[in-house]
């Protein structure tokens, strides 16, 4: 019965792009991946949780997903170190009492190392097999045939290789025939048709914008490595990249959605959002 439930839980949420996997399912849980192991652990666990295990349980997660948490930032401080190595230490010290002696294995030790190994290494989310795993599925993609599998491997990375140089040909032969594809016109067209609402008219003219002299033709921007869409964006079905959380100038944070993009367009601008 929880299963059901927590299944259908998974199944219905919508994560950003920072979030690279999501489990959708717990059938298969001794078969998810290092990423869905890592959302489950930092985004999704603790609302599963609040619904089907008691507080005592629950404040006992919540140790182990703050100590990683910590850990697993892009930047990690000494005090973070510090304060993850005593949440996992407690983690660790009512383990034991909470399940039973037999579920503390060697795995579940290692844990109390990640601290020390982050202050030799650098943050766990800088020192990751992942890339390389990646790397391995790619070249075992570029084998098709059971003999001779070096040479053809071989070939296949020179092939590749020579790619940015048939690329540059390319470019200039479409330079010199004066070929100039319209940018972005696909996703102009997307969301043309769109009207302000009259809330949004008040508050635009509140902040001294005419909506009549307003660029809104853009369904998504970044900025840096952030990426934002609007619901106007009907392509994008499984990511949720337009739920967001702001601070109002009282300094009360607030969750929203965008609901479209509206623009004045300047140099500035085009410099550093990228549309």
């Amino acid at each position: 019965m929880y299963r059901d439930k927590i299944n259908a839980f998974l199944e219905s949420v919508r994560e950003p792009d920072f979030v690279t996997r999501c489990p959708k399912s717990t059938t298969n849980s001794s078969e998810w991946k290092a990423n869905e192991c890592r959302s489950y652990l930092l985004y999704l666990s603790l609302p599963v949780f609040s619904e089907f295990i008691t507080t005592k349980y629950l404040q006992h997660w919540m140790l182990l997903r703050e100590a990683e948490y910590l850990l697993l930032q892009d930047c990690v401080t000494e005090n973070d170190i510090q304060k993850s190595e005593v949440l996992m230490k407690m983690f660790l010290r009512d383990f034991g009492a909470l399940y039973s002696r037999k579920s503390l294995t060697y795995n579940l030790h290692n844990l109390i190392h990640h601290g020390s190994t982050v202050r030799r290494i650098g943050p766990l989310s800088s020192n990751s097999a992942f890339p390389w795993e990646d790397y391995t599925g790619a070249v075992q993609q570029r084998i098709h045939g059971p003999k001779n599998q070096g040479i053809e491997l071989v070939k296949t990375i020179q092939l590749y290789q020579g790619l940015p140089v048939l690329k540059a040909r390319v470019e200039l032969s479409s330079e010199n025939r004066g070929d100039h594809p319209q940018e972005n016109a696909t996703l102009r067209d997307e969301i043309k048709g769109h009207r302000f609402t009259e809330e949004e008219k008040r508050l635009l003219a509140s902040s001294m914008l005419n909506p009549e002299k307003i660029f809104y033709g853009a369904i998504g921007v970044s900025h840096g490595c952030e990426v934002f869409t609007c619901r106007v964006f009907s392509r994008q079905k499984i990511k949720n990249n337009y739920t967001i959380c702001f601070t109002e100038e009282s300094g009360i944070k607030r969750y929203g959605e965008i609901s479209c993009f509206s623009f004045l367009w300047s140099a500035l601008m085009a410099k550093e959002w990228h549309l």
